[in-house]
């Protein structure tokens, strides 16, 4: 009488941590998935966990022993029943990631934290993380980072489970260590509005990366960006400075962290008019030269000269600066406003042809 072996079926599955499983038995017979082993055999079993995971015990029908359960390689005794196995991987912690946080530049370009230099923003943020593997990194924990004049925009995400760098891509922890997430802090913009008194003729802030013109005499500013401001005086004007809510110094400021105003402020500057009375005096005075003051915001009324057997006749333009021609006539005695520049004015005289005389007898 023969007596054949009886086999039996082992089903094998694998989790998500498995790269690969082996099974091995001297009647091992397989098909369609399913391995017929006969009774008692020893069956050996492998596993290769993936990247960022560790072998784990595998899973076995009740009463089945596994000898050495947990390492890479272990064994068993056919029993006298089927079978079901599945090969288990445990995920790592210590699964490395990367963060990368990035800040924007006056011009608009991104570097990272440790490389910013256009101000202090304190220590960077940017580094090696660790995580589990095949979890997601919250996102959230990473924005609550602050950095001055700056504010989160958004992030990309390469990694083995990206391909490439894509926009609010997979925060995947991959097992190979492969992501990177990089972090986008934009530049903090403020208004600048700029205005100017009577007598400036031109003003502004000088564009350049961080200063942005945005309407008339209105400018986008990136914080912390210097600004350099530019004004000319119209004729018969001076600067005297700028009022607003920062202090403004050889033209220049720090835009701060809110809109900024400015006027650029100007004061009609004073002139002399010299009186050459040229034989006369002026009026309600013992002065044959007389000075008065003005600026090119007032009309003048020039001053009443008197002479003993004359009438005046005009005043003429001997000696100037400014916006007066030399020869000017002024007979009527009134200057319009819009006149500027030191001047001296001499009277003109035309003698009289009714002054009285006496005859005395002899």
């Amino acid at each position: 009488l023969y007596y054949t072996r009886n086999a039996y079926d082992v089903t094998v599955s694998m989790t998500r941590g498995v790269e690969s499983y082996t099974i091995a038995a001297d009647s091992l017979v397989e098909g369609n998935g399913v391995y017929t082993i006969k009774y008692e055999d020893e069956v050996t079993l492998t596993v290769t966990a993936r990247a960022g995971y560790d072998v784990a015990a595998w899973t076995v029908t009740a009463g089945v022993t596994i000898n050495n359960n947990g390492s890479a390689t272990s064994t068993l005794n056919m029993p006298v029943t089927n079978i079901t196995l599945t090969a288990n991987a445990t995920a790592r912690t210590d699964t490395r990631y990367v963060v990368r946080y990035y800040v924007q530049k006056a011009d608009s370009t991104y570097v990272m934290d440790a490389d910013f230099d256009e101000y202090s923003i304190g220590e960077s943020h940017s580094g090696n993380r660790t995580g589990t593997t095949d979890t997601d990194v919250d996102l959230a924990a990473l924005r609550v980072v602050e950095i001055e004049g700056m504010t989160y925009s958004h992030y990309t995400a390469n990694s083995t489970t990206n391909v490439s760098d894509t926009l609010n891509g997979s925060l995947n922890i991959d097992g190979d260590g492969s992501l990177v997430i990089s972090l986008y802090y934009t530049r903090d913009t403020y208004t600048l509005t700029m205005t100017a008194d009577r007598g400036v003729a031109t003003y502004g802030a000088v564009e350049k990366a961080g200063v942005v013109a945005s309407g008339t005499k209105v400018y986008t500013v990136s914080y912390k960006v210097e600004v350099e401001l530019e004004k000319s005086m119209s004729d018969g004007y001076s600067f005297e400075g700028y009022t607003g809510d920062v202090t403004v110094v050889n033209d220049r400021f720090s835009m701060p962290a809110r809109a900024v105003a400015l006027n650029v402020e100007a004061e009609a500057i004073e002139y002399t008019i010299t009186y050459d009375a040229n034989g006369g005096q002026v009026s309600g005075t013992a002065d044959v030269d007389y000075t008065a003051t003005y600026t090119i915001e007032e009309g003048i009324t020039l001053a009443v000269v008197t002479r003993q057997g004359y009438d005046f006749t005009r005043y003429r333009v001997v000696a100037s600066v400014g916006n007066y021609e030399a020869g000017d006539v002024y007979i009527d005695r009134q200057v319009s406003a819009g006149k500027w520049g030191n001047v001296t004015l001499q009277a003109e005289w035309e003698a009289r042809t009714d002054t009285a005389y006496a005859i005395e007898d002899l």
